[in-house]
């Protein structure tokens, strides 16, 4: 009995060490915008969407494994797009990097004034709320 109650106790403090430190450890957010012309941004660089993948992996390969817990895509997509579009992109965000999930948001990005060279400032601006989180 005295070894079952010691090895609950040490269960008990692996997963509340566990639990805090994952806790701690922040996700790395990937922005991508992708607007009414079919542009694609990948943070700030423009890529052409065969460029996806490659752009993906070199960012994501080059982020410290010790900081971050993970990557969450944050796709911001013109509404004027079609779905399709929109998830042909994610499917090869997806090729470069498996993220912990993926964020869509559709703007009116030229009502908003958002373009490829100023979005990221731009969309700190705005509350905005993913349609899938």
């Amino acid at each position: 009995m005295k070894g079952l109650r010691n090895a609950l106790l040490i269960l008990i403090i692996f997963t509340g060490f566990t639990n805090v430190a994952q806790e701690k450890a922040p996700v790395y957010y990937l922005d991508v915008l992708v607007d009414a012309d079919h542009k694609i941004y990948i943070q700030e660089k423009n890529v052409s969407f065969d460029e996806v993948t490659k752009e993906v992996r070199s960012i994501v390969y080059n982020i410290s494994a010790s900081k971050y817990q993970g990557v969450v895509y944050r796709v911001y997509a013109d509404e004027s797009l079609k779905m399709g579009n929109i998830m042909d992109l994610g499917t090869e965000l997806i090729r470069g990097y498996d993220p912990i999930r993926v964020e869509r948001y559709l703007l009116n990005l030229e009502e908003k004034e958002i373009d490829g060279s100023n979005y990221l400032e731009k969309l700190k601006e705005l509350d905005l709320k993913a349609i899938d989180p």
